[in-house]
């Protein structure tokens, strides 16, 4: 017999960031294979695309509710301008443990808002998901995080109808890395026990990677171990199927993605400048493909004087990003900031099947790539390092392949499997 369940995701397609929609997506793609009838709550998307694939591969697979986003934001943008006429800006200038400055490329209004721009979305949500659990005699409530408005909404409806609560942290919250810190020290005691309230009553804690839960565990140590499940991203079969690789004449290397906060692929642009420079006659032949970004490492690159070895394709399809990693020789990943960090997109990769070049520190991300021995790691702080350790990947890739008896392990990232698995995760809990 089927159960409902009902999935909160603020982020869900048609959305002009497939990142941050990918996993939901591909959840909601195979739950029905399972004993799961999923029922989404979600944003109104101001991105209207009828030919989205994301939303096309799940539009009739589950039922969708939207509300409006009711974003916070634009009242803060229309009262920006009495803040600046009566310098309140001066006051907090003089705390010091709070910096906001137009150099931080923060939103300003990251640092007052809890838990984030969708609250009143959130207060609608909660409003209209009680009347769906009553009506639709929903089973299990499922929130996925980012939004943490979200999860605001899966803790009220745990609160008032007893209904079973999984929270899904796709990134974690006050322990990301990239988490901004209020300005006002009472804002952050606030968001740190909103946090912990929604992890002490959720019946079941999903994250992506076993760093999340130190993180979590040493700064809410009196949350139950035992609640936490380590589902992790991973890559869908079907992504790849009729894909025609995108083969340059070079030997090409390929990042996919978007450079944000702690993400810069200069540390890796000057090792590859050192390369042609040092050892032209073999390195003549490579060259580096940023697809999805580049445009901002423009000037890095002609400073370099190494214009004619870097193609900037800028934002693509997501089926052709994925024909350009499999028509790449090898694939570059920068993980950015942090030890937890571990970006969906190293699972995409790996269902290309290339050898990966991790530019970056120890991470989930770097043991994931060394322990399937599937590419190699190396910081970005010291450039010779840089240099002598890419010089010395490109020159053996064949040591890198995939070994059919790795094939075991790469399967654990299929998104089929991983749905499986989260449908068995919430089985048990009615056992």
């Amino acid at each position: 017999m089927k159960k409902n369940i009902l999935i909160i995701a603020s982020n869900f397609p048609p959305n002009k960031r497939a990142g941050g929609v990918i996993r939901i997506v591909k959840l909601i793609k195979y739950l029905p294979i399972t004993i799961w009838n999923p029922i989404v709550i979600t944003t109104k998307s101001k991105y209207q695309n009828n030919n989205d694939r994301l939303y096309n591969e799940i539009s009739n697979k589950c039922e969708i509710y939207r509300l409006p986003q009711c974003d916070i934001r634009i009242v803060y943008q229309r009262l920006k301008y009495l803040y600046a006429k009566f310098n309140l800006f001066k006051i907090f200038k003089k705390k010091k443990k709070a910096k906001i400055s137009k150099e931080s490329k923060i939103p300003i209004s990251s640092n007052f808002l809890i838990p984030d721009h969708l609250i009143l979305w959130a207060f609608l949500s909660f409003i209209k998901s009680f009347f769906i659990c009553v009506l639709k005699k929903i089973d299990l409530i499922y929130v996925t995080s980012p939004s943490q408005s979200g999860l605001l909404v899966g803790l009220c409806l745990k609160k008032t109808i007893k209904i079973p609560l999984i929270v899904d942290y796709r990134d974690p919250w006050t322990t990301n890395p990239f988490h901004i810190k209020r300005v006002f020290s009472f804002l952050n005691k606030i968001e740190n026990k909103l946090e912990f309230s929604v992890l002490n009553n959720a019946d079941k804690i999903i994250v992506i990677n076993v760093f999340f839960i130190e993180s979590i565990i040493k700064k809410f140590p009196t949350i139950d171990q035992n609640k936490f499940e380590v589902v992790p991203n991973g890559f869908d079969k079907d992504d790849f199927k009729d894909i025609k690789p995108i083969v340059t004449k070079k030997h090409n290397i390929v990042h996919a993605g978007n450079f944000y906060l702690g993400r810069s692929p200069v540390p890796f642009l000057k090792a590859f400048a050192n390369l042609i420079k040092n050892n032209l006659e073999f390195f003549n032949n490579w060259e580096l493909t940023l697809v999805g970004s580049g445009n901002e490492f423009k000037k890095d690159i002609e400073n370099l004087g190494i214009s004619n070895y870097v193609n900037i394709i800028g934002h693509v399809s997501h089926q052709e990003a994925i024909g350009y990693m499999l028509g790449s020789k090898t694939l570059l990943l920068v993980p950015g900031i942090g030890k937890t960090t571990l970006t969906g997109k190293i699972f995409e990769y790996i269902g290309a099947r290339k050898p990966i070049f991790v530019m970056g520190n120890e991470s989930a991300a770097s043991k994931l790539v060394e322990d399937l021995r599937i590419g190699t790691t190396c910081p970005e702080d010291n450039l010779d390092l840089l240099s002598k350790s890419l010089s010395a990947f490109l020159k053996n890739l064949d040591s890198y392949n995939y070994r059919d008896n790795i094939e075991h392990k790469i399967n654990n990232y299929d998104r089929k499997v991983i749905a499986e698995t989260t449908s068995n995760i919430m089985i048990k809990m009615f056992k």
